[in-house]
């Protein structure tokens, strides 16, 4: 009888965890959506100092553990006091984006730098790996909303194709621009300009 039991719940498990795993994708979806029809109807922002220099170090901070289990030269230099007017939450979600597609799309032993600087009246933010790149031709779709390229960059079937346009939306709200550098085999450079 004790055996039966362990036996059912060896075999639950992973249907368990396969259940899991969809609601946490469906949760993500519908929280990416939301904060598209948010911005689309002109979301109010919660505006606050933020220090890009803290936020970007927690961030490479928690995500470095996964850089370590991939070998990679994980690098973060910044000036310092960048500091903005902005929405923090807005904010780490963009750069979270950012770092896991870097994260997702760099190979085992390659490298992943982020830095900041000043210019003028402008905060420069890049966010380069060596990852497999993306190809010319897509260039100009990658922050269209449920866009994916083929499937030299849509192996993982978790992803839904709004990581770059939720990017893409919030810089807008922070009167910001991004734009991407990428050459297939050879990564992507993504810079971000904040106004001061």
């Amino acid at each position: 009888m004790v055996i039966k039991i362990w036996m059912a719940q060896t075999v639950a498990a992973p249907k368990v965890e396969a259940i899991s795993s969809a609601s946490n994708q469906m949760t993500k979806l519908t929280e990416n959506l939301f904060l598209l029809a948010r911005a689309d109807q002109g979301l109010n922002l919660q505006l606050e100092p933020v220090n890009l220099n803290v936020l970007l170090t927690d961030l490479m901070q928690l995500y470095k553990p996964q850089a370590e289990a991939k070998q990679l030269t994980w690098q973060l230099k910044l000036e310092p006091e960048l500091f903005l007017s902005g929405d923090r939450l807005l904010l780490t979600q963009l750069f979270t984006n950012l770092i896991q597609n870097a994260l997702q799309y760099t190979a085992t032993g390659d490298s992943i730098n982020v830095k900041g600087q000043k210019i003028n009246s402008q905060i420069h933010i890049e966010i380069a790996d060596t990852g497999i790149g993306i190809a010319s031709e897509h260039l100009d779709k990658i922050f269209e909303r449920f866009w994916r390229a083929d499937k030299s960059r849509s192996y993982q079937s978790s992803r839904s194709g709004l990581g770059l346009a939720i990017v893409k939306e919030i810089i807008r709200l922070h009167h910001g621009k991004v734009s991407v550098d990428s050459q297939l085999g050879k990564g992507s450079n993504f810079t971000l300009i904040f106004p001061r």
